[in-house]
């Protein structure tokens, strides 16, 4: 995928980084080009860049749709109030002759941008969803594994500060036990950076047979987790040499928690009125 040289990191960049991976060979010849030239894309018709790129219409408007957008007329005025200054990559390589100053500003640059992005693209119809089928659930199981299995801890603690009992578990075997035992009401969250871990994605399998509301926390928007939940939460953060385990994703997947939270406590009132 080439560096998108034209515009600042905003909501479009971001949602076409994120279902990257689950797109056709056709879909990422599209997406490089609005990445790395999306000042000449707003200027062309539908018919215009389906010849420049060399893929069909329908293939454009898929594109758009599979990111989020009603079609192509929706992401070029998208692009149009995007397209700024050439963005600059926001992870810079920490090296040896950096002092303390340094590494606290290019980590906390990333981090605050992390953020950003995933209020870009964090759909808050999604999100009240969310909120609104876990108050009417009889039961809440949390999964995820390695460090999302923490994520998963977080959450367990912060929804039971807002009065919701939940249960979390990361050994892949207990989570099939307790996903067999949903029901239609009941409500499971699956958190994985990728989208792809094998366990997470499984067990959120396990549970949406068992007719219970299934949620995924994920960074990737076309990932397998992504695609199997009913309910889906975007983050929006920015890959670094450091990989998935780098405090960035979590960083992001806490926020969208926090907020999944804050709405749960909106809706049951606890903050009361001024």
């Amino acid at each position: 995928m080439g560096p998108a040289q034209n515009f600042a990191s905003s909501g479009c960049q971001v949602r076409l980084e994120r279902a990257y991976d689950g797109l056709s060979l056709a879909e990422r010849r599209a997406a490089d080009y609005i990445l790395e030239h999306p000042s000449k894309v707003i200027h062309m018709s539908v018919t215009e860049f389906a010849e420049k790129v060399g893929v069909s219409e329908a293939t454009i408007v898929r594109l758009c749709q599979k990111v989020g957008f009603k079609g192509y007329h929706d992401l070029r005025l998208r692009l149009a109030g995007e397209v700024t200054v050439p963005r600059r990559n926001m992870y810079e390589t920490i090296t040896g002759a950096d002092n303390i100053q340094t590494v606290m500003e290019k980590a906390f640059a990333l981090y605050t941008q992390s953020l950003k992005d995933t209020l870009s693209i964090l759909d808050v119809r999604e999100m009240e969803r969310a909120v609104d089928s876990i108050l009417k659930a009889g039961k809440v199981q949390l999964y995820g594994a390695g460090g999302s299995g923490g994520i998963a801890s977080v959450a367990y603690e912060k929804l039971l500060r807002v009065g919701v009992f939940s249960s979390v578990c990361t050994d892949p075997h207990t989570q099939a036990v307790l996903a067999n035992m949903l029901g239609p009401g009941d409500v499971a969250i699956g958190i994985s950076h990728s989208g792809a871990s094998l366990e997470t994605v499984n067990v959120i399998h396990l549970a949406k047979e068992t007719g219970a509301t299934t949620i995924g926390i994920t960074n990737q928007s076309q990932s397998p987790l992504a695609k199997l939940v009913d309910i889906k939460l975007i983050t929006g953060a920015q890959e670094t040499p450091l990989g998935p385990e780098a405090g960035v994703s979590r960083i992001a997947q806490v926020a969208v928690v926090d907020v999944l939270c804050l709405g749960i406590a909106l809706k049951k009132d606890l903050y009361g009125h001024p």
